[in-house]
């Protein structure tokens, strides 16, 4: 997971992904570093939310596929949540669901996008840049599914651990 704040306030964009998943400690650490500078290089390129997701995708084509582990970038799971004064703008690639979780702590994990949607879809470094939805405002958190995993919400304990996981303590 990682975050930027533009330095003006304009928009701010966060971030969580998974590549590499498959492979020894050290190629997946190599692959997620990788990912991560272009995230944090593409994320500085944006005037407001798109744009900010723009110069992501624009950086993250950039990296040399065997940069991303023996599978070359193809389980990259990624899920991008960018908010300024229109709202929340999300692009993604490799996920099957993308669910919200509310500010209670005992709140659970709630579909939000599923099915057949343009943000969802297979895993891997995308042909073309995936497209975006600016929603006027919208959930404190959201939960990426990934592509091709059970589609199974989880209980409310659950929903508690994944904050602790994501690194939210109380």
């Amino acid at each position: 997971m990682g975050c930027h704040l533009d330095p003006s306030g304009g928009y701010q964009v966060h971030w969580a992904g998974r590549v590499g998943a498959g492979a020894d400690l050290d190629d997946s650490w190599r692959a997620s570093r990788v990912l991560e500078r272009s995230l944090a290089v593409g994320a500085r390129e944006g005037q407001d939310a798109r744009s900010c997701l723009t110069g992501i995708w624009f950086a993250l084509e950039s990296i040399t596929p065997s940069q991303l582990g023996p599978t070359s970038g193809q389980d990259l799971s990624l899920l991008l949540v960018a908010t300024d004064a229109q709202g929340v703008t999300i692009s993604a690639v490799g996920l099957g669901r993308v669910e919200t979780l509310g500010e209670g702590k005992r709140s659970r994990p709630r579909p939000w996008i599923e099915g057949a949607h343009p943000l969802l879809g297979p895993p891997g470094m995308p042909d073309q840049f995936p497209g975006a939805l600016t929603v006027p405002s919208g959930p404190s958190w959201f939960v990426g599914g990934v592509w091709g995993e059970a589609s199974r919400s989880p209980t409310t304990d659950e929903g508690e651990t994944l904050r602790v996981r994501c690194g939210v303590h109380p």
